[in-house]
């Protein structure tokens, strides 16, 4: 008995077939299919998804800060939510600060809204402030307690949970039952084995197989992979960021006012919002648009801190 397990708990063998296991497990659950779009640019939305939405695409599910400006901003631009600046006196340091209101529109139609734009809503208007409105110095001051900063970290992940639930329904990713088996199988196979090495065989080198079945079980747990029409579609979103990244620097490339209001919440998403602003400073006046291009760039200036600074307090709050 001892020398056939001696046979099969080959320590060679074992790192052999593990090493053909992860290749084979790549290509068929990990790697993503070839690219079908060979175009430098996308020059128009590529699908009806929030910007949310699309941030999932492009980050397998990972939702960050900017994601909820994105989202702010998109809100305002369809005109659920208003803003207005404020601007008040510190007789102290005899200095003027500045400060945003964010208000909702009670008269827009909120069935035209997601499940996780809803959500947004409720929780900066109706939870942070008052059931009307908001402002930035609100948002970042609920953060000042450990126990509202963990409150606000929760709220962030539901939120989170939210807009990838809503985003299912385009169905980005592939199901991945089958490979969280397999790879569930073969760790177990492998703790397994290290256990009869090191006691029944005496033999040390299988200590070297519990990280591998460790790293083996995470690995295949975490593993994503789009679906081909996913796939077609972050193509497409890529090939419109890198649009969206040279307007400002291709005097062949073109975006009408209406477009580049449409755009300018993916573009933060994309981290390109910068590159469609000096597009609009340039070619478009504050007069083209329901709201100034420069107030609307503040406040995306002034969120993207308060969020950031939010995000940082309820990380530090839950470390403790």
């Amino acid at each position: 008995m001892i020398k056939w397990l001696d046979i099969i708990l080959s320590f060679r063998a074992l790192i052999l077939i593990w090493i053909l296991f992860i290749i084979i497990f790549y290509f068929r659950s990990d790697k993503e299919y070839k690219p079908s779009y060979k175009d430098k640019y996308y020059f128009k939305l590529p699908a009806n998804y929030t910007p949310c939405e699309m941030s999932i695409l492009i980050n397998y599910s990972k939702l960050y800060s900017k994601d909820i400006i994105a989202t702010l901003t998109d809100l305002i631009i369809r005109k659920a939510l208003f803003i207005t600046k404020i601007i008040s006196n510190d007789s102290i340091l005899s200095s003027k600060s500045s400060d945003y209101k964010i208000t909702r529109n009670e008269n827009f139609n909120n069935s035209q809204l997601l499940e996780h734009e809803t959500l947004l809503i409720k929780w900066l208007i109706n939870i942070i402030g008052d059931g009307k409105s908001t402002t930035l110095t609100q948002i970042k001051n609920c953060t000042r307690k450990n126990y509202s900063a963990s409150a606000f970290k929760n709220d962030f992940n539901q939120w989170c949970i939210t807009a990838n639930k809503t985003s299912k329904r385009n169905k980005f990713f592939k199901k991945q039952n089958t490979a969280i088996f397999i790879g569930t199988v073969i760790s177990s196979i492998y703790m397994l084995s290290a256990i009869l090495m090191i006691f029944i065989l005496k033999r040390y080198t299988g200590l070297f197989l519990i990280p591998i079945s460790i790293l083996t079980f995470i690995y295949s747990i975490n593993v994503r992979k789009r679906t081909t029409e996913g796939q077609y579609q972050y193509e497409l979103w890529m090939a419109f960021k890198r649009y969206i990244h040279n307007l400002n620097k291709d005097t062949e490339l073109k975006c009408s006012i209406s477009e580049c209001k449409k755009y300018i919440p993916y573009a933060i998403s994309l981290s390109t919002a910068d590159n469609i602003f000096d597009y609009i400073d340039v070619n478009y006046s504050a007069e083209d648009f329901a709201i100034s291009p420069k107030e609307l760039k503040n406040f995306i200036s002034y969120s993207s801190k308060t969020f950031q600074v939010c995000l940082k307090a309820s990380d530090f709050a839950k470390s403790k």
